[in-house]
């Protein structure tokens, strides 16, 4: 989680959290406050006591491949586009829906708004244009925005359409409801229509 006096910057895991992290801290605005790698407090339900609170979100098959693929990774598990559809009903259900669960304990069940979304495709862009509305930003710190290496790109084929069908991609969104309404605010749509 980041804070500052004027907002707070929720992370849901795979979102860009980190990414985020590290450009905010080559930044070193005042007051802005980054929790550490792997806090527990990362996750946590944000006391806003009066702050926008900023979201950072992606779509989610892309975010749910990311998080399944780690899950894969951890376990040392290989993974195929079948093995990945089987188990996305089965038994990562529960992984499946930690995003839900994390964005609706972040919003307090939806009762607290979101000021601002930091989309992972456009962070950068996104980023920029969410702390220009706090910080009155020079032209090196947005240099330090666009050029600040964040972490490697993860190796596994990000084409959601090799791993889930479009009916795997709508089952997703059934299942994720407060997800989907976060992300057709911050997108416009999602990726069911």
């Amino acid at each position: 989680m980041i804070t500052s006096p004027a907002f707070v910057i929720a992370h849901i895991a795979r979102t860009g959290g980190e990414a985020i992290k590290a450009i905010l801290r080559n930044l070193k605005l005042p007051d802005v406050q980054c929790t550490k790698l792997h806090d527990i407090q990362q996750h946590a339900t944000p006391d806003l006591r009066g702050r926008d609170l900023i979201l950072s979100i992606r779509r989610l098959p892309a975010r749910e491949l990311s998080h399944i693929k780690l899950a894969y990774f951890l376990d040392h598990l290989p993974t195929t586009s079948q093995r990945l559809r089987n188990e996305t009903i089965g038994r990562f259900a529960i992984r499946l829906l930690n995003g839900e669960g994390q964005i609706k304990r972040i919003t307090d069940n939806d009762r607290t708004p979101v000021a601002h979304y930091i989309r992972s495709e456009f962070l950068r862009s996104d980023l920029h244009a969410v702390l220009a509305q706090y910080f009155p930003l020079t032209a090196a710190q947005t240099d330090i925005i666009t050029v600040t290496t964040t972490k490697r790109r993860e190796h596994y084929d990000h084409d959601i359409t090799q791993h889930f069908t479009h009916e795997d991609i709508a089952e997703l969104y059934h299942r994720s409801p407060t997800w989907t309404k976060h992300e057709r605010a911050a997108y416009g749509s999602t990726l069911a229509n």
